[in-house]
């Protein structure tokens, strides 16, 4: 036989002993090894469905892939339908290059719980490491690049029970083009989308960033649509003396974050916000704020630099009732309770914070059109021996070019 069919044989029986190895054995001997070992890592049982491998095109799929809440619950911790992922080619393994050309993950879904002591279901996973830090290497890092990365038909069930809550994350999708280290490929922009209906609210977040760059320029868009804001009153740490019987938030935010080495980071935010049907009483039932809309227009907010430029406020048939107790407190002061002085605070301590004071830049605060319109307004004083009752409606209030500025003029009608 002729070396050169000699060659060809032996090159058509390398690649059947590929494909037989990686499509029939390797995933026979992978699955079973794999569930066994992340059960025994986990403390969960583990199972997967199907291994699917093909060498050729340096694929892997895992499908069916479930955690299970440990024993005797059987309700799923941590589940996907599908993990499918391509690596660009081996040969950048050795150039210590991880390259995947596409990763996507099909209909995750996360059932968390915090139970009543404050601990997660997932607590035990996180284990401290008491040992040393290891010494820092000079070795070169290890370059990556993962492209097309996509979640979808992402479900999140988080269970509060020291609430008695519980949150829901539904059609989540995710999506990010590409996100790299590598020389070439980190000053393109990394491109993230994300969607979903939380608590039975859409979210779309939508952004560009170079976060492996010194500037970690960062650009990144918020459109939420009538958010629940009362749902969410219970996780604020401040005690709170009213009662938001409703409150619904619309956002359209542009949010663009810069931090270049040597300078201070800049964030500027823009875009307009609404709140809409706001009712606020006091702990008593007793009206104090009614609000049916509240727009707000950003040219430009730099709450880094101090520096807040709003295009256009306006507020519709507004209902502020403000009341005087006979103890001279007004209702609006006991809303929020405020933190205790600490008497025990060094003076050092009290005299960094005054210094820090005097180098804080002064808040520059403009706004180029102020309108309230129809309002109503009720004053009620308790301190004299006659109550006194003193009422403004309707109420319209146009003001234009107000700023904080020294020497600014503003127009008011």
């Amino acid at each position: 036989m002729a070396l050169w069919k000699k060659i060809i044989i032996a090159i058509i029986a390398i690649v059947l002993f590929i494909g037989v190895v990686g499509f029939f054995v390797l995933p026979a001997v992978i699955k079973p090894l794999a569930a066994e070992k992340l059960s025994a890592l986990l403390h969960r049982p583990v199972t997967i469905g199907k291994i699917s491998i093909n060498p050729y095109a340096l694929s892997v799929a895992v499908e069916g892939f479930k955690i299970s809440e440990p024993a005797p619950s059987a309700n799923p911790f941590v589940t996907f339908d599908k993990l499918y992922v391509n690596l660009h080619g081996v040969y950048s393994l050795f150039q210590r290059k991880l390259i995947l050309e596409e990763i996507h993950l099909l209909n995750p879904y996360v059932g968390v719980f915090r139970k009543d002591d404050g601990t997660y279901n997932f607590s035990d996973l996180l284990t401290k490491n008491e040992k040393k830090p290891a010494a820092e290497s000079k070795t070169e890092p290890f370059y990556f690049s993962f492209n097309n990365i996509r979640v979808t038909g992402g479900n999140v069930d988080f269970s509060d029970g020291p609430y008695k809550t519980k949150h829901t994350v539904r059609d989540m999708k995710l999506s990010i083009p590409v996100i790299s280290n590598i020389d070439y490929l980190a000053k393109n922009f990394v491109q993230p989308k994300f969607s979903a209906v939380i608590n039975g609210t859409s979210f779309e977040l939508e952004g560009k960033t170079t976060p492996f760059l010194d500037s970690r320029e960062s650009i990144l868009e918020i459109n939420i649509r009538d958010v629940d804001i009362p749902f969410y009153l219970k996780y604020v740490p401040v005690k709170m003396n009213f009662d938001l019987k409703s409150a619904r938030l619309d956002t359209q935010l542009k949010v663009n974050f810069t931090l270049k080495k040597g300078k201070e980071p800049v964030l500027d935010i823009s875009g307009n916000v609404a709140l809409r049907k706001v009712i606020l009483d006091d702990r008593q039932s007793n009206k104090i704020l009614r609000l049916p809309e509240l727009k707000v227009d950003i040219a430009s907010a730099q709450p880094l630099n101090s520096d807040i430029h709003l295009s256009r406020v306006s507020l519709q048939d507004i209902e502020l009732a403000v009341k005087r107790g006979k103890d001279g407190a007004i209702n609006l002061q006991k809303l929020v309770d405020s933190p205790p002085a600490d008497k025990k605070e060094p003076a050092a301590k009290e005299q960094a914070g005054k210094d820090e004071a005097k180098q804080k830049k002064p808040l520059k605060f403009v706004i180029d059109e102020l309108q309230l319109d129809a309002a109503n307004i009720t004053f009620t004083d308790e301190v004299p021996a006659k109550k006194t009752i003193i009422s403004i409606a309707p109420l319209k209030f146009k003001a234009s070019n107000f700023s904080l500025g020294k020497d600014a003029l503003t127009n008011i009608d």
